[in-house]
């Protein structure tokens, strides 16, 4: 298993993750245009103990059951390429809705093949996990309080 290692971006506070317990009752979605990526992710996120996951496979798809349902969700993780439409597009809506509803912040994780992405330069997401990444590295980002930071994690 590579080690891994988190940046902070400069939009940062400058303060250290809180670490989280994770619970089997925070609502997740998972947006990912693969259907092996959204099972792998699933399987991922319940051996960490996380059993509430929904799935979609497209970004118009999300915003949709984040309409229905949209109050229920804590954390999203969406790739950056979810069908039609592009991750950055899909943060941007999610992040209006969640002011519509005036809602707790949602964690939003997004995941990217593309090196020169970073939390930086993805408006909107708390974090982003570059793949491939392993169970510990989604563990990682997953108990990072979205509160308190935003940061990009990477295999050296």
């Amino acid at each position: 298993d590579a080690q891994s290692q988190i940046s902070f971006s400069s939009s940062s506070s400058g303060r250290q993750p809180i670490p989280v317990s994770p619970s089997p009752g925070p609502h997740i979605l998972v947006v990912d245009d693969c259907h092996v990526n959204c099972r792998m992710l699933t399987f991922m996120l319940e051996v960490i103990g996380y059993n509430n996951v929904d799935t979609c496979i497209d970004g118009q798809a999300a915003i949709r059951l984040f309409g229905k349902k949209g109050s229920r969700y804590q954390t999203v993780l969406t790739d950056f390429h979810v069908g039609a439409m592009k991750g950055d597009a899909l943060v941007a809506s999610l992040r209006s809705l969640e002011k519509v509803r005036s809602r707790p912040r949602l964690k939003i994780i997004g995941m990217t093949g593309d090196d020169s992405v970073t939390a930086a330069t993805w408006q909107g997401v708390d974090a982003v996990l570059h793949k491939p990444f392993s169970r510990k590295q989604l563990e990682q980002l997953m108990l990072i309080d979205e509160a308190s930071t935003v940061c990009t994690l990477k295999v050296p």
